[in-house]
């Protein structure tokens, strides 16, 4: 699917400017959009059904609900900025680039995921799908975010490519992390409690 979505964005100056609204990586509002919109949406559902099932069940370790309790909030945050274009909003406010306000956030949400991840018993699966979604995700949104802010203004082949680039590792991450919270969940639902 984003391969399909970073063709159409790729090809959609030559087919009609009716189009490249439509598959457009960098504007909002679009298919590219709805679908990242509705990926974060879906991780924050996950992450709370699995919020859900360990607050059932006796944790001597609350690491896990409040891990999987953040992780809820953060992607429906995330889902919620992507369609609403709360960033997007925030910069036509305020001179700070949102990056550098979200950066708090984010280094902290890496520090409680390592320590979920790597400190506690962790299911070993459920840890690479999120490790190597979080590092796409994260790659893609702020990685390339800040380098094309370092290094603006780009050129109009070297924008192109870091719209591509940018939205492609983010929807990727996203559906790494995707597929590893709904493996997770299958496993619950398998496992007698």
């Amino acid at each position: 699917m984003v391969l399909l979505l970073a063709v159409a964005h790729l090809i959609s100056n030559q087919i009609s400017p009716v189009f490249r609204q439509k598959f457009d990586f960098n504007l909002e509002g679009n298919v590219p959009n709805w679908f990242s919109t509705i990926l974060l949406f879906c991780i924050a559902a996950n992450s709370f059904r699995i919020y859900q099932a360990d607050s059932g069940t006796q944790n001597r370790n609350r690491i896990n609900q409040l891990f999987w309790g953040v992780m809820s909030a953060a992607f429906l945050f995330l889902s919620l900025d992507e369609g609403a274009q709360l960033h997007e909003i925030f910069k036509d406010v305020q001179r700070a680039k949102w990056i550098f306000v979200y950066a708090p956030f984010v280094i902290l949400f890496i520090f409680l995921t390592y320590y979920y991840l790597y400190c506690e018993s962790c299911d070993q699966s459920l840890k690479r799908w999120i490790t190597w979604g979080l590092i796409l995700y994260i790659s893609g949104a702020f990685l390339f975010e800040l380098i094309t802010y370092l290094l603006h203004p780009l050129t109009p082949v070297l924008q192109e490519a870091e719209y591509v680039i940018e939205e492609s590792f983010e929807m990727t991450g996203a559906i790494l992390i995707l597929v590893g919270t709904q493996q997770y969940l299958e496993k619950q639902e398998e496992s007698p409690s």
